[in-house]
């Protein structure tokens, strides 16, 4: 499910990011100043002594100088409470007082089909990849083979052929065929 960028940034700016971090931690009050949203405390993320975990309220993230952990409020519940990203903008939204945005057709028309073509152009690469290095035993190049054309490997015909425009499937194999190769 695709959400809509202006809900999320309504989500991190109801809840602040000092309480949900307070439940996991203790304040350092000699160095944070709560007036300012300034809050210190040992990592939550790493084992130490020291507060060396800084929380800017005001701004709506976090970061270690110990571990290097950064992120937001949305980070913080994904990596503190192992939370998927849908778990924390829920548990946020609840926090919140918000209802979550009912599901989209369309978005996730939109997701489906950039799935799809995103596993269409990884078929592609593999077939390309798949078509120029099959494992099968090419002409020796020294052997005087017509295939290759002034020290030009085969396999590039199938690349060429099969990549410059789409085709159907029929297509493909009817031009695998002419050029005399079967791995598609």
């Amino acid at each position: 499910m695709s959400l809509p960028p202006a809900f999320l940034d309504e989500v991190r700016s109801r809840v602040s990011l000092a309480s949900v971090v307070g439940r996991k931690v203790t304040w350092d009050m000699r160095k944070s100043n709560q007036g300012k949203g300034d809050m210190w405390a040992p990592c939550p993320f790493h084992q130490e002594k020291t507060a060396s975990f800084h929380v800017l309220d005001r701004e709506g993230y976090y970061y270690c100088f110990g571990c290097q952990a950064k992120g937001d409020v949305i980070t913080f519940l994904k990596e503190a409470e192992n939370m998927s990203f849908m778990e924390a903008v829920e548990e946020l939204a609840k926090l919140a007082g918000m209802t979550m945005p009912a599901r989209d057709p369309e978005a996730q028309k939109k997701i489906d089909r950039r799935t799809a073509l995103t596993g269409m152009v990884g078929m592609a690469a593999a077939g390309a990849t798949g078509c120029a290095s099959s494992g099968r035993p090419g002409p020796d190049p020294d052997s005087g083979h017509p295939d290759w054309q002034g020290g030009r490997s085969p396999w590039p015909v199938c690349l060429d052929t099969a990549t410059i425009r789409p085709a159907s499937m029929e297509e493909k194999v009817r031009i695998a065929a002419e050029t005399g190769y079967d791995a598609i």
